[in-house]
C-alpha cells in the first residue's frame, strides 16, 4: 500500500482527537505514506490515485467522502466518537484501527461492494454518486414540487413534497423513516418515495413507491 488518504472531520471532542492520533501514529509505524484533509476541502483531486481511503469521523464525513471516490478505491470508517456517533457506515474504532488494517494490508480482508446511485438534470450527470439517496423536490421545502414522473412505462403528473431516490445503504437511513423498506447493503437495489402525494378529487395516482429495474 503505497498511498492513502485520511478524512477526517473538525476537532470536536477529546475523544476524535485520540482517534486522529491514534490514526496517524499506527499509519508512521508502519512506513505508510498518507495525507490529512478536512471534509470541507476535499476534492477529487485528493482521492485520485489512493489504495486506501480512511475516514475518521461520524457519517456525514463517510457521505461526504463517498461523493468524490470513482472506480474501487475502498473507504475504511473509524468512528471518532461511539458515544456521540452512530457510525452506521463506521465500524472500527481507535481500539481496534491497527488490528483492522493489518489485516487489510495482509489481504485478509475484502471490502464490501456498495452500489450507488447517478443523478442526471437535463442529460448531464450530476458529479457526485449517492450512497444513500437523491432527493428531487422544490429549493424552498415548505413548497409543493409540481413535477412528472416516470417509471417503466408509466406516467405521471404530480404535486409532492419530493421524490427520493434510494440506494441499498439509504433504505436504512431517509427513506426507511419515510416509509420505504429496508434492503440489504449488498442487494444493488434502488427504490423510489414519493414525500406527501397530494391526493384531490380529480386526481389518481399509481407511482408512489417502488424499485427501479
Amino acid at each position: 500500500m503505497k498511498r492513502v488518504l485520511v478524512v477526517h472531520m473538525s476537532y470536536h471532542t477529546p475523544a476524535h482527537r485520540r482517534t486522529l492520533r491514534t490514526v496517524r501514529e499506527v499509519l508512521k509505524k508502519k512506513g505508510i505514506e498518507y495525507c490529512f484533509v478536512h471534509r470541507a476541502r476535499i476534492n477529487p483531486d485528493h482521492v485520485r490515485g489512493c489504495d486506501l481511503i480512511i475516514v475518521i469521523g461520524g457519517d456525514g464525513t463517510f457521505l461526504r467522502t463517498s461523493h468524490f471516490v470513482e472506480g474501487k478505491t475502498p473507504l475504511l470508517g473509524v468512528n471518532s466518537d461511539p458515544s456521540k456517533k452512530e457510525g452506521f457506515f463506521l465500524r472500527t474504532y481507535a481500539e481496534t484501527f491497527q488490528k483492522r488494517l493489518e489485516k487489510i494490508l495482509a489481504g485478509k480482508e475484502k471490502p464490501t461492494k456498495l452500489a450507488r446511485v447517478k443523478a442526471f438534470i437535463d442529460n448531464k450527470r450530476v458529479e457526485e454518486l449517492a450512497l444513500n439517496e437523491f432527493f428531487f423536490g422544490a429549493r424552498k421545502s415548505y413548497r409543493m414540487a409540481l413535477y412528472r414522473i416516470k417509471v417503466g412505462n408509466k406516467e405521471e403528473q404530480h404535486k409532492s413534497s419530493g421524490v427520493i431516490v434510494a440506494a441499498p445503504a439509504g433504505s436504512h437511513a431517509w427513506a426507511l423513516s419515510a416509509g420505504g423498506k429496508r434492503v440489504p447493503l449488498t442487494s444493488g437495489r434502488t427504490q423510489y418515495l414519493v414525500r406527501e402525494l397530494y391526493r384531490g378529487k380529480l386526481t389518481g395516482h399509481e407511482i408512489k413507491h417502488g424499485f427501479l429495474k
